[in-house]
């Protein structure tokens, strides 16, 4: 079992390494500064906010790993939101911090980061444990896991999404913890169960 875990981390890491890797050389979209927007006229109008949040949201669509944690368009009603809240004095940079590590924005990718856990779990599982007969109950619950906790306190960071999995999988190294509300019955997890995105209201919404 501690080879199993070794190994496993071990993937997990390369993985994420690419992941990162992939995300530098995609193509980033260039945004317009604050100081763009109010040199015309020194104002930040309601108009230049919104095209500022949809350029972002199209950032966000075409960043695969942005994507895979967070919902885009709910990042984006999010983005907007904080500008209209504090203006153009605050920069791209610091909203993105913002919205990216905070327990109200609420923008998660529950579901596509437990399946994708999920996936990358089974897939490795089956491939250098395939005897073990727990394997789908065991990413199932790991899958869930890191969803769940990642939902509650989101942190857009490599280093950190490997701490919230390698937590998982301890915790659900232990059988009698991988059971769900609906276990009463004496069922138990197989795939990904965590809830979907829920998507804050917004004052306004980017189409």
């Amino acid at each position: 079992m501690k080879q199993f875990f070794t190994f496993f981390l071990l993937a997990l890491v390369l993985i994420s390494g690419n992941a990162l890797a992939q995300e530098k050389r995609e193509k980033r979209l260039t945004f317009k500064t604050p100081l763009d927007y109010t040199a015309d006229d020194g104002i930040m109008s309601e108009d230049e906010m919104m095209e500022e949040a949809m350029y972002f949201q199209q950032g966000c669509s075409s960043n695969s790993y942005q994507k895979m944690y967070f919902d885009c368009k709910c990042l984006a009603g999010a983005y907007l939101q904080v500008r209209e809240k504090n203006g153009p004095l605050m920069t791209h940079e610091e909203i993105f911090n913002i919205i990216t590590n905070s327990k109200q924005t609420q923008c998660a990718n529950t579901a596509q980061i437990a399946g994708t856990a999920y996936e990358v779990c089974i897939t490795y599982a089956q491939e250098n444990f395939e005897l073990r007969r727990d394997n789908p109950e065991y990413c199932g619950c790991v899958a869930n896991k890191l969803a769940r906790d990642f939902t509650k306190e989101p942190r857009l960071g490599v280093g950190y999404v490997e701490y919230l999995r390698a937590s998982a999988m301890m915790y659900c190294k232990d059988p009698k913890n991988r059971t769900t509300p609906q276990s009463a019955q004496n069922t138990t997890t197989t795939e990904p169960i965590a809830p979907a995105v829920v998507v804050p209201p917004l004052v306004k919404s980017v189409n």
